[in-house]
Parts: C-alpha cells; structure tokens; sequence
C-alpha cells in the first residue's frame, strides 16, 4: 500500500480510537518516534508532563527542532473541541479542557511564562501566531493561584502579550476588581475598557460606567492612534529613502525626490515629485498617484499590532463608535478623522454608555439569566443590530423576545 494512504488510515483509525497512552517520551528520538499521531490520543497526565518538560529542556537550547510543532502537540493533549469542530474554526461549539493536577498547571504556566516573555520574539514577532492564541484558550479556561495572579497582575500594564488572559478569563477571579479599581485611568485598562469593567461588574452588578470615563478615553486612543500612524508613515518613508538608493546605485541614476510627509500632517500628500535624472538622456518619468500610494500601503507591516489596507489607514484600537475615514489630497489615501470621532461619541454619548454597558454584561461571568436581565436595562431601539449580533453569537435568543 502507498506509503501516503496508510498514513491516512492510521490517522482515522487514531482520530476514531482516541487511543490510550502506551509509550513514554524522555527523549527527542522518542519524540520523532511517537509524533506524527501524537495528536490523536486520549489526555495522559505522563505523556503531557513529558511534552512540557522536552519543550522547557530545549527551549534555551540550540538542538535542531520543530518547537512551534511540539507546542501544538502539547495543547493537543491539554484542549480539544467537543462534537469534531475544527479547533481553527472562528467560533467553534465548546472547548474541552482537560483535567490537570497542579504540577501540570504549573508546567503549563511556567511555558505561558516563557512564551509571552523573553521567548515572544524568536516565537511569534512577525511570524504565524496560532499556537500562542491555542494556549490563551487553554489558559483562560483554567483557573490559576493566587501567586501566578499575583505576577499576571505585575506584568498586565506592560506586557501586552499577558493582556487576553485577564481580559478573556472564564472565571471569577478573587480581588481582580480592586486591582482594576486601582489601576482605571491606566493605558492599559483604557486601551480595552469593556473588558476590563465586566470585572467589576462580577464584583458590582448595580456597576454603571460614567460618560466621562467615555469621553476621557476617546482622547486617549486618538493620541495613540495618531502616533501609531506617525510610526507607520515613518516606517515606510525610511524603507522609501532606502529602497530608492538601493536603486539608484544598479541603474546609476540621480534621483530628486520630495518627502510628502516633512510636515508631521500628511498635508503634503499628493504632492510627491519623483523627477529621475538618467545620465544618458533627459527624460523624466512621473509616479502617478495609484502607484505612489499602492507603493507605501500595499502591504501591512507585520511588526506593527495595528493594521492597514491598500489606501487607507485603518485606527489601531477597535472602538464601540466610528471613526470617519477623511480623504487626503490624493484620493487614494484615507486617515481616520480622529475630529469627527470624538464629535460623533460626544453628540450620542447616552447611546454608546449603554452600548459599553451591554458589551461588558456580555463579557462578564455573571450566570446567564441574569445576564439577560442587565441587558434588557439598557435596551435601545438604535441599539437594535447589536442585539441581533449579541443574541446569535452568544445564543441569547431571549433579549429578541420582546422586542419584535
């Protein structure tokens, strides 16, 4: 039989079996040996131990290995999701978390340690990041000590990696609401405040967020949206500068070239010159608009956590409320009307108080029907698609009840 299909019909015959563990791994030759199935056995407290042990030894280590593929083969074993979903899928049924000692969780943790600390860069900067967000869906599903709290707690404000495991935890987490309490007008609360106020409302159900508070963040996030972009258009006009000597020098040209940018406000765009100077002949050539700008936004710089499409910028942090997008002088080009935003928040300010209000009940970890109850307080007829989103997504088809 073809070497290919019987590889197949291990695979279904593993995927069917869910097999129990009947081998151990103390080595990396053991590991070759075992991993191409790996992923198909039954949960082996053994079997995980080892995994996580072969991953910290070589870690620190030069040893040729796939150790984003041994990480995946780890979380294999520690969540799977129920009924066959796929675990890629966007919104997959339940996620089963298997039923680890404490000495497992410790492993577990001291790996997120690494990962989401010195290791971040040689793991995930800039390269595919699955399986560091397989492991935050582990994570917040487990509930960790008081003394690993304590050092999620000293790393949130700066350490943006450890950020989703507060902000997507699935339990109750004692006196995490004074710590937010504490720390409510930091950045990093600001930078993702539903989140972070559906602790408190675990801690206060009668918990309402002040339009004030709204209005102060909007500041915030516009201050760093438009620095976030200040970097990004910098970025790409010192890549330019490069590149275009990069050029000269193979076809021994002098180029004259103006920088659209040197005033700080885009309010040059548009009037780039490139007047190339061959030293054979006099003929000049122009960039055209569609070229000029598919030149600096084609393609998203993956060393920046925001993002941006062909021709416009899009703002750096998700937001309850829109942000206008305001053509330049080139129409190519788009930047958020940061202005028109907070104009828009502070004309509808009641509005978008219950949209965040509605947002983090949702968030919370309060039981289901009481959920329920705090959102119809806040119900509102121009609110009525977020609703809609809200009782599909979270199966809550009794907020719809009423209301049609």
């Amino acid at each position: 039989m073809d070497e290919y299909l019987k590889d197949d019909f291990a695979k279904a015959y593993y995927d069917m079996k869910r097999p129990k563990v009947d081998f151990e791994i103390k080595d990396l030759a053991a590991y070759y040996k075992h991993r191409k199935f790996l992923k198909y056995y039954a949960f082996d407290e053994t079997l995980s131990h080892d995994l996580i042990d072969l991953f910290l030894l070589y870690l620190d280590n030069d040893q040729r290995l796939n150790r984003i593929g041994l990480l995946k083969d780890i979380l294999s074993q520690l969540i799977w999701v129920k009924s066959g979903s796929d675990i890629g899928s966007k919104h997959p049924k339940k996620f089963i978390v298997a039923d680890m000692s404490e000495s497992l969780k410790n492993g577990v943790f001291h790996l997120f340690q690494r990962l989401t600390t010195d290791k971040w860069d040689q793991f995930f900067l800039g390269k595919p990041q699955s399986a560091f967000w397989l492991l935050m869906k582990l994570m917040v599903r487990v509930e960790w000590s008081a003394q690993k709290w304590d050092w999620i707690k000293q790393k949130l404000p700066h350490n943006v990696h450890v950020r989703p495991l507060v902000e997507d935890i699935t339990f109750v987490v004692p006196n995490l609401h004074r710590f937010i309490s504490d720390n409510y007008h930091e950045q990093f609360i600001i930078e993702n405040r539903v989140k972070y106020i559906s602790h408190l409302i675990d801690a206060d159900k009668d918990f309402v967020i002040d339009q004030q508070t709204i209005l102060d963040d909007c500041k915030v996030l516009n201050r760093l949206d438009q620095e976030y972009i200040d970097t990004v258009v910098n970025d790409f006009e010192q890549q330019r500068l490069v590149d275009q000597a990069n050029w000269d020098l193979r076809h021994n040209i002098n180029t004259k070239f103006s920088n659209p940018f040197d005033t700080g406000e885009f309010s040059n765009i548009g009037k780039m010159s490139a007047e190339y100077e061959s030293s054979e002949n006099d003929d000049s050539i122009w960039l055209g608009p569609k070229s000029y700008s598919e030149y600096y936004f084609g393609k998203p710089k993956t060393e920046f956590m925001g993002y941006h499409t062909p021709y416009c910028f899009l703002p750096h942090h998700s937001r309850l409320y829109p942000v206008p997008m305001k053509k330049q002088k080139i129409q190519q080009v788009e930047f958020p009307d940061f202005a028109h935003a907070t104009e828009i928040l502070e004309n509808s300010i009641e509005k978008y108080q219950a949209k965040y209000m509605v947002w983090a009940i949702v968030y919370s970890r309060v039981p289901k029907k009481l959920k329920i109850k705090m959102i119809e307080r806040w119900w509102r007829e121009d609110l009525a698609l977020t609703w809609l989103h809200i009782a599909k997504r979270y199966q809550m088809p009794e907020i719809l009840k009423k209301h049609f």
